[in-house]
């Protein structure tokens, strides 16, 4: 058996650790299975984006147009 280290963010450590508990395992059993059915799935994971429209006032949108006025409304 071959040691390694990963280095996760802490949002998906926390997930992770947290779901082995729930399953009863040490987080490397978890991990080592996550990743050997992540291996052995013939499933590939894909989405589909789907768009909502919806009719109402723009004024309400994002002024595009106007990168400096769009940059100071994203801060």
């Amino acid at each position: 058996m071959k040691r390694t280290t990963l280095i996760l963010d802490d949002e998906l450590f926390r997930r992770v650790k947290k779901d082995s508990l729930q399953a009863g395992q040490s987080f490397k059993d978890y991990v080592t299975e996550l990743l050997r059915l992540g291996l052995t799935s013939k499933k590939k994971v894909s989405f589909h984006l789907q768009w909502k429209t919806q009719k109402g006032d723009p004024a309400h949108l994002l002024p595009v147009e106007d990168r400096d006025r769009l940059f100071d409304l994203l801060d």
